[in-house]
Protein backbone atom coordinates (compact mmCIF):
# COMPACT_ATOMS: atom_id res chain seq x y z
CA UNK A 1 0.00 0.00 0.00
CA UNK A 2 1.23 3.43 -0.75
CA UNK A 3 1.75 6.06 1.93
CA UNK A 4 -1.26 8.04 0.69
CA UNK A 5 -3.62 5.10 1.18
CA UNK A 6 -2.34 4.54 4.70
CA UNK A 7 -2.85 8.21 5.57
CA UNK A 8 -6.34 8.22 4.02
CA UNK A 9 -7.39 5.27 6.18
CA UNK A 10 -5.38 5.68 9.39
CA UNK A 11 -5.84 9.41 10.03
CA UNK A 12 -9.67 9.46 9.85
CA UNK A 13 -9.79 6.26 11.90
CA UNK A 14 -7.65 7.79 14.63
CA UNK A 15 -9.70 11.00 14.65
CA UNK A 16 -13.00 9.11 14.86
CA UNK A 17 -11.66 6.88 17.63
CA UNK A 18 -10.47 9.87 19.63
CA UNK A 19 -13.80 11.67 19.18
CA UNK A 20 -15.69 8.55 20.26
CA UNK A 21 -13.59 8.14 23.40
CA UNK A 22 -14.04 11.82 24.33
CA UNK A 23 -17.83 11.64 23.78
CA UNK A 24 -18.11 8.48 25.86
CA UNK A 25 -16.03 10.05 28.63
CA UNK A 26 -18.16 13.19 28.71
CA UNK A 27 -21.37 11.12 28.81
CA UNK A 28 -20.00 9.09 31.71
CA UNK A 29 -19.04 12.23 33.65
CA UNK A 30 -22.53 13.67 33.08
CA UNK A 31 -24.26 10.50 34.27
CA UNK A 32 -22.01 10.28 37.35
CA UNK A 33 -22.75 13.90 38.29
CA UNK A 34 -26.47 13.35 37.90
CA UNK A 35 -26.38 10.20 40.05
CA UNK A 36 -24.26 11.93 42.72
CA UNK A 37 -26.58 14.95 42.88
CA UNK A 38 -29.63 12.73 43.09
CA UNK A 39 -28.05 10.57 45.81
CA UNK A 40 -27.05 13.62 47.87
CA UNK A 41 -30.53 15.11 47.60
CA UNK A 42 -32.24 11.91 48.69
CA UNK A 43 -29.82 11.27 51.55
CA UNK A 44 -30.37 14.84 52.86
CA UNK A 45 -34.12 14.31 52.58
CA UNK A 46 -33.94 11.05 54.54
CA UNK A 47 -31.77 12.67 57.23
CA UNK A 48 -34.42 15.34 57.87
CA UNK A 49 -37.03 12.88 59.10
CA UNK A 50 -37.03 11.63 62.72
CA UNK A 51 -38.36 8.16 62.00
CA UNK A 52 -39.47 5.95 59.15
CA UNK A 53 -43.18 6.69 59.62
CA UNK A 54 -42.58 10.40 58.89
CA UNK A 55 -40.62 9.50 55.77
CA UNK A 56 -43.33 7.12 54.54
CA UNK A 57 -46.01 9.73 55.20
CA UNK A 58 -44.02 12.32 53.22
CA UNK A 59 -43.45 9.93 50.32
CA UNK A 60 -47.18 9.18 50.15
CA UNK A 61 -48.10 12.87 50.12
CA UNK A 62 -48.52 14.82 46.88
CA UNK A 63 -45.20 16.63 47.37
CA UNK A 64 -43.32 13.36 47.94
CA UNK A 65 -44.90 11.73 44.91
CA UNK A 66 -44.03 14.73 42.73
CA UNK A 67 -40.44 14.67 43.96
CA UNK A 68 -39.90 11.07 42.94
CA UNK A 69 -41.92 11.32 39.72
CA UNK A 70 -39.89 14.33 38.56
CA UNK A 71 -36.54 12.93 39.68
CA UNK A 72 -34.20 12.99 36.70
CA UNK A 73 -33.49 9.48 35.54
CA UNK A 74 -31.15 8.74 32.68
CA UNK A 75 -33.39 6.49 30.61
CA UNK A 76 -32.42 4.89 27.36
CA UNK A 77 -33.87 6.82 24.46
CA UNK A 78 -34.12 4.43 21.50
CA UNK A 79 -35.55 7.10 19.20
CA UNK A 80 -32.53 9.39 19.62
CA UNK A 81 -30.06 6.52 19.17
CA UNK A 82 -31.85 5.28 16.07
CA UNK A 83 -31.96 8.76 14.54
CA UNK A 84 -28.24 9.24 15.29
CA UNK A 85 -27.47 5.97 13.50
CA UNK A 86 -29.58 6.91 10.49
CA UNK A 87 -28.15 10.43 10.33
CA UNK A 88 -24.57 9.18 10.51
CA UNK A 89 -25.37 6.48 7.94
CA UNK A 90 -26.69 9.07 5.49
CA UNK A 91 -23.68 11.35 5.96
CA UNK A 92 -21.13 8.53 5.61
CA UNK A 93 -22.93 7.14 2.54
CA UNK A 94 -22.94 10.58 0.87
CA UNK A 95 -19.24 11.06 1.64
CA UNK A 96 -18.51 7.59 0.19
CA UNK A 97 -20.50 8.36 -2.94
CA UNK A 98 -18.65 11.65 -3.32
CA UNK A 99 -15.26 9.91 -3.02
CA UNK A 100 -16.27 7.35 -5.64
CA UNK A 101 -17.56 10.13 -7.89
CA UNK A 102 -14.33 12.12 -7.50
CA UNK A 103 -12.39 8.96 -8.34
CA UNK A 104 -14.07 8.90 -11.74
CA UNK A 105 -13.25 12.54 -12.40
CA UNK A 106 -9.54 12.39 -11.51
CA UNK A 107 -7.19 11.55 -14.34
CA UNK A 108 -4.22 10.73 -12.12
CA UNK A 109 -3.99 6.92 -11.87
CA UNK A 110 -2.25 6.89 -8.46
CA UNK A 111 -5.29 8.46 -6.78
CA UNK A 112 -7.81 5.92 -8.12
CA UNK A 113 -6.92 3.05 -5.79
CA UNK A 114 -6.97 5.00 -2.48
CA UNK A 115 -10.27 6.69 -3.37
CA UNK A 116 -11.79 3.35 -4.39
CA UNK A 117 -10.69 1.65 -1.17
CA UNK A 118 -11.79 4.47 1.12
CA UNK A 119 -15.04 5.06 -0.79
CA UNK A 120 -15.93 1.37 -0.70
CA UNK A 121 -15.19 1.06 3.01
CA UNK A 122 -17.22 4.17 3.83
CA UNK A 123 -20.08 3.01 1.61
CA UNK A 124 -20.21 -0.33 3.45
CA UNK A 125 -20.09 1.48 6.80
CA UNK A 126 -22.84 3.93 5.81
CA UNK A 127 -25.14 1.21 4.49
CA UNK A 128 -24.48 -0.83 7.63
CA UNK A 129 -25.46 2.11 9.83
CA UNK A 130 -28.65 2.62 7.83
CA UNK A 131 -29.53 -1.07 8.08
CA UNK A 132 -28.77 -1.03 11.81
CA UNK A 133 -31.01 2.00 12.31
CA UNK A 134 -33.84 0.38 10.37
CA UNK A 135 -33.55 -2.88 12.31
CA UNK A 136 -33.47 -1.03 15.64
CA UNK A 137 -36.52 1.02 14.60
CA UNK A 138 -38.60 -2.07 13.80
CA UNK A 139 -37.46 -3.92 16.93
CA UNK A 140 -38.12 -0.93 19.19
CA UNK A 141 -41.54 -0.47 17.65
CA UNK A 142 -42.33 -4.16 18.09
CA UNK A 143 -41.25 -4.13 21.75
CA UNK A 144 -43.09 -0.87 22.45
CA UNK A 145 -40.02 1.09 23.51
CA UNK A 146 -41.01 4.37 21.87
CA UNK A 147 -43.83 5.16 24.24
CA UNK A 148 -42.13 3.88 27.40
CA UNK A 149 -44.02 0.60 27.57
CA UNK A 150 -42.58 -2.86 27.55
CA UNK A 151 -43.99 -5.75 25.56
CA UNK A 152 -45.38 -7.34 28.73
CA UNK A 153 -47.34 -4.18 29.58
CA UNK A 154 -48.80 -4.07 26.06
CA UNK A 155 -49.90 -7.73 26.12
CA UNK A 156 -51.66 -7.43 29.50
Amino acid sequence: MSENVVMLIVLPTLLLTFASVVKHGLDTIRRNRLARMQSDMFSRLIDRFQNSQDLVAYLQSDAGKKLFENAPVDKANPFARIMNSIQLGIVVTVVAGTLLLIRGMITEREAHEPLLILGSLLLALGLGLLASGAAAWFMSKKFGLFNGETKQQIES
